[in-house]
């Protein structure tokens, strides 16, 4: 696995490997303990987020902000690993060496 999905939906957050578009487990993924912790914390957010009411703009951005950084210190932590942070609201790449 070289590319991996985070993708933020309306229907709720599922990890995917970029080639095979088959779900990746949290835990499957080449990331510390604590980073897993955050990814499963935010993932729960953000379907939480989702549930059909509407939410300011800010509280939006806030969880949209805290998967990019989450995706930024997944790539971190695997530099070999590509990732791509994608939600219903935005696209969002952190590609290496090809």
């Amino acid at each position: 696995m070289k590319h991996i999905i985070i993708d933020a939906a309306h229907n709720g957050v599922r990890i995917r490997c970029f080639c095979s578009s088959k779900r990746v487990m949290v835990e499957n993924l080449p990331i510390s303990s604590p980073l897993i912790k955050s990814l499963s914390v935010w993932m729960q957010k953000y379907e939480e987020m989702n549930n059909g009411d509407c939410h300011p703009y800010s509280l939006i951005e806030s969880v949209e902000n805290e998967g990019i950084n989450i995706a930024l210190n997944i790539k971190n932590e695997a530099p070999y690993l590509n990732a791509v942070y994608q939600s219903d609201i935005l696209l969002v790449a952190f590609f290496g060496p090809l």
